[in-house]
């Protein structure tokens, strides 16, 4: 069993894909094979320009196609059958690989609570610690907070 790591946040825009990054990069200095699967993505028609950027890191040998769990539809649509089959596409991952940065959902649709929670439940039924990442902007612009 690979050792992984899943990568979420409460909101958009938190600098997740960064931190994804730099934790694939140093994971990958330690680990010979390393992995990485994004468990919700936007579309399986367009391709997800994160997991792309993280597949062409040194020593993850993986296909875009196998990386994928589900999309947002999915989920919508029979959250339940959703999980099941992101566990099965992990599995198929992580049977290659000695680690996995995992990906939680973009928050691209409207944040809430629910989606922080459905990332959590992933996150559990996959065995992964979580890393929360979390933005630290203020609801106020930058004027108002030097006025």
């Amino acid at each position: 069993m690979a050792q992984s790591i899943f990568i979420t946040s409460a909101e958009g825009h938190s600098g997740k894909s960064t931190i994804a990054l730099g934790v694939l990069d140093a994971i990958s200095h330690a680990t010979p094979r390393v992995g990485v699967f994004r468990s919700i993505a936007r579309s399986t028609l367009e391709r997800d320009y994160v997991l792309e950027m993280l597949l062409e890191h040194d020593g993850v040998d993986l296909d875009y196609d196998e990386c994928i769990g589900v999309t947002y539809d999915d989920v919508r649509a029979d959250p339940e059958a959703a999980l099941g089959v992101i566990v099965e596409r992990y599995k198929a991952v992580e049977a290659q690989c000695d680690a996995v940065v995992i990906l939680g959902s973009d928050f691209t649709d409207v944040g809430s609570p629910a989606e922080l929670g459905y990332n959590a439940r992933i996150a559990a039924n996959l065995g992964a610690p979580v890393l929360l990442v979390l933005g630290g902007r203020s609801s106020r612009t930058s004027a108002s907070i030097w006025a």
